[in-house]
């Protein structure tokens, strides 16, 4: 059994997270702690890796969407000899 567990603050220092967003993760049932109701919480190895895939997804969809804004406002192309010598 993986007995490695994860304080509120490593995961906020782990995935770049403020504390009171994990607090709230945890109150809408999106991470779910070892010991609810009790402080400190502590999460499961397999709770953060979990928590972990979702927060890169949402950021990976939040960059995409940047992205395809930005090229529908035409801040950038994708011909760069423009910009050689700059």
């Amino acid at each position: 059994m993986d007995t490695e567990k994860y304080t509120v603050q490593v995961i906020c220092d782990k995935l770049g997270l403020l504390k009171r967003n994990v607090q709230q993760m945890v109150r809408e049932g999106q991470l779910k702690p070892l010991n609810p109701g009790k402080k400190p919480m502590y999460f499961s190895r397999e709770e953060f890796e979990r928590v972990k895939q979702e927060v890169r997804a949402k950021r990976l969809a939040s960059l995409k969407e940047i992205a395809r804004a930005c090229e529908v406002l035409g801040m950038y192309d994708d011909d760069f000899e423009d910009y050689k010598g700059r």
